[in-house]
């Protein structure tokens, strides 16, 4: 008897067993199944075009972490089967490699407006070819402008200190003697250059080229004004047995035409410190400085390609040099802020117009559909807008030449006012 009731007990605890297993057998199946379907779900909800490989543009970088430490881990390995698996893994691949580059991005930057000390031609050439693993059209785009950015600054810095290098080593070594156009375009390459510390290296040595540049300019006109003062001396004073030798014509015409500019200014009521004065009569274009109740000039006069300028007074509303893509310009009349320029139009108008005639868009021109104007001075009187330019002969703009647009650039500054005779 109490064999037999060992026995029964034996097959009771044997089924009692076989129904554990088989229950959690069914569990562990549906909780697998489960698992795959739902993760299998998130994977899909992940990207944007799953032929091409494309992420949506806010991809979930923490929730495909956790379910890759998930589907890693022993314990849970069974869970998830070799499909799931791999898409986890080709997802985490596609996310990390976005933000690796948002981040390697994020340092070629040194703030706003310059990049950092580390940027060189093979990290941006390596960065560019990771961008195209990225398949997700807005955030390529977004991280290419970012990355075409850093590397015009770059390569526009590369050109500048090409340019300074020469010049300060002949200047230290010779002490030469500097022209305008030397001072000028040094001041203007330093301008573009987009590093801290090479900004902090050259700024000294340009600082100093200037400066001895005015003062040799100074020497040079005191000399030259007793020479011309004794020239018209001698003529003054000459005999009249003596046979009549003129005095040098450049320097009449000189004095004549300088002396009709200040005339103008000063018949116009033009009272600023600096003008911009445009003989639209002599085609010429000079910077010219108040000194006292009269105008004298700070520049050598600059020929006038072609103009379609009314006469009249203007203010330089911005000297533009290298803008961002989303650079324009109001152009729209009766606006509070027409022809001012604007670093970031975007925030004004999503018009994007393709216009290269700033005369004809409206209401924003964008600088970056007119080759010409990336280079150019910006100026306006509140009803009138045009631009001092090289190479574009649109209406309302003074077209010269590209080494005097440089010079005059490296001169004038915002707000200066421009007249035209």
């Amino acid at each position: 008897m109490k064999l037999k009731n060992r026995f029964i007990l034996i097959l009771r605890r044997s089924a009692y067993t076989i129904v554990i297993i088989a229950i959690f057998l069914l569990v562990g199946s549906v909780v697998h199944v489960s698992a795959n379907v739902a993760t299998q779900k998130f994977i899909n909800s992940q990207y944007q075009n799953k032929q091409q490989g494309a992420l949506i543009t806010n991809a979930q970088l923490t929730r495909i972490q956790h379910l890759q430490n998930w589907s890693q881990k022993d314990r849970w390995a069974l869970v998830f089967n070799q499909r799931t698996q791999k898409g986890l893994t080709r997802l985490l691949f596609l996310a990390h490699n976005r933000q690796q580059n948002d981040q390697t991005i994020r340092r070629y930057y040194d703030g706003r407006f310059y990049y950092a000390n580390q940027v060189n031609t093979t990290k941006l050439d390596q960065t560019d070819n990771r961008l195209l693993l990225e398949r997700n059209q807005t955030i390529y785009q977004r991280q290419k402008n970012h990355l075409d950015q850093i590397r015009i600054w770059y390569d526009q810095t590369q050109d500048a200190v090409k340019f300074l290098r020469p010049l300060l080593r002949t200047y230290h070594q010779e002490t030469l003697t500097l022209s305008f156009e030397q001072v000028s375009q040094a001041n203007a390459y330093y301008k573009l250059i987009k590093n801290r510390r090479l900004k902090q290296t050259w700024q000294p040595q340009v600082a100093d080229l200037t400066k001895t540049f005015r003062q040799q300019q100074k020497n040079q006109d005191a000399t030259k004004r007793a020479q011309e003062k004794a020239e018209l001396a001698a003529l003054k004073n000459a005999p009249l047995s003596q046979s009549y030798t003129p005095a040098k014509v450049t320097i009449l015409d000189s004095f004549k035409a300088m002396d009709q500019a200040s005339q103008d200014l000063m018949n116009n009521h033009v009272n600023a410190t600096t003008v911009l004065f445009y003989a639209s009569a002599q085609k010429t274009l000079t910077l010219m400085q108040r000194k006292g109740d009269r105008y004298t000039a700070a520049s050598a006069a600059m020929a006038v390609q072609a103009s379609s300028i009314a006469s009249g007074s203007y203010k330089i509303a911005k000297v533009v040099t290298n803008p961002p893509s989303t650079a324009g310009i109001v152009t729209q009349p009766g606006q509070d802020n027409f022809g001012q320029y604007v670093a970031d139009a975007t925030n004004i108008s999503s018009e994007t117009n393709t216009e290269t005639d700033f005369n004809q868009a409206r209401p924003i021109f964008w600088l970056k559909n007119n080759p010409a104007f990336q280079t150019a001075i910006l100026f306006n009187n509140g009803s009138t807008l045009g631009f001092i330019v090289a190479g574009s002969t649109l209406n309302n703009t003074i077209t010269i030449s590209s080494g005097d647009l440089l010079s005059l650039i490296s001169s004038v500054n915002d707000g200066i006012t421009l007249y035209v005779s």
